[in-house]
């Protein structure tokens, strides 16, 4: 299928003018691909950058939104009651790959059970001024987390602000959701400052599909974050940043009642909650000293919790089960980067290097309590499972990387990229007597691995406005603590899963080779890429049967091989006011993009359900010169899955889906944004969303896409 489409890729950074122009906005500078920052144009690799601006005009409001119109980036739903989860790109997600917020990592996500699963969706996106995506291994600039990909949140600064404060309120259809939030700061004294509050509230997604029984979920979300900014001595800049993010949902699951395992519930609700805070300092240093440029250093402290009550009950059996799973996650670190720039035998060198500490504990416990509906007999023994249990020892995680990352200039066009890291990485599990109780017998596993990850890298200056660059890199992922020592037991059900101390850490070996083209007016970028991933880690891996006992028995293991391989092409073009339709119609531009990828496991031939359908995005913006306003219409065509893995699976069609947006600028200090989405009303499903699901599954219905919707905000500066 490769052969069959040139696909185009959607140009993240859109046109923002106010006045008339035929020239594309400048391209970004970024610093997710050295840690240092660079012109895109002289990046290796494939890098998006969504800028504040962008996100407005979308109308984002939580990381769904974020990617709606990049081709190879997806946010699965973790079915209706538990929201979406991480980001994958190109096939490759979860804690995979890595996201932080202004250098400091998000909590990892886990899930067990139906009743378990927290989340990495613990940023509120009303405060970030840039987010930058890096596709493909990224292990030798950020270690362990970053074997997919990186994602990189930058908040806003003080002089990012229109004024002293600004207001916005939004609301989006769909879910009906409505948000308040205000920000307020100063730049240009003795400190810049900037603070900001957002609350959100809204429901269940109204799903373009039809179902008898309606999955119900309320939630609110708040979040408050300061800035304080401070010029220490010459050359010399202090930040010191803290922000808190809160957001509770209260579910009453309804569509699975009366199917499998609930086929006698008669009630499942869940009261949610899942809360972050973070306090960073951040140095800044720009010496221009004869052997040092640059130098940053960040320390931070970031704690996240998780606590999920349910309920069920089964009024025929006059049960009530009281379900608690929580799930806390603790980490401090240290990044120091520098940057240093010489001349050496008329070779340039650009050198970036640093140091990464880390530290994180994590633990995780499930409670329980059955009773009759009316609070007697109560037991903690339910389905053979004593409570409280842990499904994991309390697991302490250490972590040092150590690299440099090199860009030798050998002469006006070429540039030579030169890159390794090492890191150690210990996992050290610590028992206490909840553990011991449900697992008396079973050693804990502590691990330590040692990696290097290298990266070689070429850069070709073909003419001055096109480059060619050609990358490897390789990737490694340590194994991570629930998969070290996954420790549940359920005797009722006859099944067990056991640690595994001879699991060994995920690597993948990646090429890419790809060309930039920017002319002013137009832009284009192509790129293909191979990926191999060994010892891919399958996560509770049935194993087989004890021959004594007869206990089904799980452990995570390493595949053998799996390889992803895809191409891209992204095109954007800018028309003159007289060019399309006229001078008074001021700036028009057209976007085109898609993405298409294949893959499979190389031990068994399946392809990969990871990897999602062939996509292509159209985007028209007009700009025009006489009017406050820009329009956007978009149009997005995704394919079919077409080689999915597994029986009887419900593989949803293609589908093309048209939005438009709008902007009104009100006044010099107000703006009315407007977006219609689903135009035609179409009732479709992201495979992402639902794969691994049989057609008869009742949550399918619930987790198709929403219909025809819109949104609505109106900003305010002072």
């Amino acid at each position: 299928m490769l052969d069959l489409l040139l696909p185009f890729i959607l140009v993240t950074q859109p046109l923002h003018s106010n006045e008339s122009t035929s020239l594309l906005e400048l391209p970004p500078v970024v610093v997710i691909a050295t840690r240092s920052q660079r012109p895109l144009a002289d990046v290796v690799g494939s890098v998006s950058v969504i800028g504040s601006e962008e996100m407005a005009d979308q109308l984002v409001r939580n990381p769904a939104d974020l990617i709606r119109f990049q081709t190879d980036i997806t946010i699965p739903r973790s079915g209706t009651r538990f929201g979406f989860g991480g980001y994958s790109i190109r096939g490759i997600g979860g804690n995979r790959v890595a996201v932080e917020i202004d250098g400091v990592p998000v909590p990892d996500q886990f899930d067990i059970g139906s009743f378990s699963n927290s989340q990495r969706d613990v940023v509120d996106l009303s405060l970030i001024r840039q987010v930058e995506i890096l596709r493909g291994p990224a292990s030798t600039l950020y270690g362990s987390d970053a074997l997919g990909g990186v994602v990189s949140y930058s908040t806003v600064n003080a002089d990012d602000l229109n004024g002293p404060v600004a207001v916005q309120a939004s609301h989006h259809t769909a879910d009906s959701a409505s948000a308040a939030s205000v920000m307020a700061g100063n730049s240009g004294g003795a400190l810049d400052v900037v603070a900001s509050a957002t609350h959100r509230s809204g429901n269940q997604f109204d799903t373009a599909a039809t179902s008898a029984q309606g999955d119900r979920n309320d939630y609110d979300s708040t979040s408050a974050f300061l800035k304080v900014s401070a010029q220490v001595a010459e050359r010399q800049k202090l930040t010191v940043t803290a922000d808190t993010f809160r957001r509770g949902s209260r579910s009453d699951v309804r569509s699975i009642l009366g199917n499998g395992r609930f086929r006698s519930t008669t009630l499942l609700t869940g009261d949610d909650d899942q809360q972050r805070q973070r306090l960073s300092a951040r140095w800044d240093l720009d010496a221009q000293w004869a052997w040092l440029d640059t130098a940053s250093v960040i320390a931070f402290a970031q704690g996240s919790q998780t606590e999920q009550a349910t309920i069920e009950e089964r009024a025929g059996a006059d049960i009530r089960r009281q379900r608690v799973f929580s799930f806390d996650q603790d980490v401090r670190g240290i990044r120091a980067h520098m940057s240093s720039g010489w001349d050496a035998g008329g070779v340039f060198h650009n050198l970036g290097y640093g140091v990464d500490i880390r530290r994180t504990e994590t633990s995780e416990l499930r409670d329980a309590l059955e009773t009759g509906l009316d609070g007697s007999n109560p037991s903690a023994d339910i389905l053979g499972e004593h409570f409280p249990v842990r499904d994991f020892p309390n697991s302490l995680t250490d972590e040092i990387g150590v690299y440099i990352h090199d860009e030798m200039s050998l002469s006006e066009r070429w540039t030579a990229i030169a890159a390794v890291r090492f890191d150690d990485y210990r996992l050290k599990p610590e028992t206490d007597p909840v553990y011991l109780e449900d697992h008396p017998s079973q050693a804990v596993v502590s691990l330590h691995e040692a990696e290097w990850s290298p990266k070689a890298g070429l850069l070709f200056h073909v003419t001055d406005n096109s480059t060619a660059y050609l990358q490897w890199a390789r990737g490694f992922r340590a194994p991570p603590f629930e998969d070290a020592n996954i420790g549940l037991d359920i005797p009722l059900f006859n099944i067990r899963a056991l640690p595994n101390p001879e699991l060994k850490s995920e690597t993948s070996n990646g090429v890419e080779v790809g060309w930039r083209m920017d002319s002013g007016t137009t832009r284009w970028s192509a790129a293909a890429y191979y990926t191999r991933f060994q010892d891919f880690i399958e996560t509770k891996a049935r194993i087989g049967t004890d021959p004594v006992t007869g206990t089904l028995l799980f452990q995570s293991r390493n595949l053998d091989s799996a390889e992803i391989y895809g191409i891209q092409l992204e095109y954007e073009h800018a028309f003159g006011p007289s060019q399309l339709l006229g001078p008074w119609t001021g700036d028009t531009s057209v976007r085109l993009g898609a993405h298409i990828n294949e893959g499979q496991n190389r031990m068994t031939g399946d392809g990969l359900n990871s990897l999602d359908p062939a996509r292509l995005v159209a985007s028209l913006r007009w700009d025009p010169t006489a009017l406050p306003v820009s329009l956007e219409l978009h149009a997005t065509a995704t394919g079919a899955k077409q080689d999915a893995s597994g029986p009887d699976l419900f593989i949803p069609g293609g589908h093309t889906v048209f939005d438009a947006t709008a902007r009104w600028r009100i006044s010099e200090n107000a703006e009315l944004r407007l977006g219609a989405f689903n135009l035609g009303d179409k009732t479709y499903w992201r495979w992402s969303d639902v794969a691994g699901l049989d057609p008869d599954d009742p949550l399918v219905d619930q987790l198709a896409a929403p219909g025809r919707n819109a949104a609505l905000s109106f900003s305010y500066h002072w």
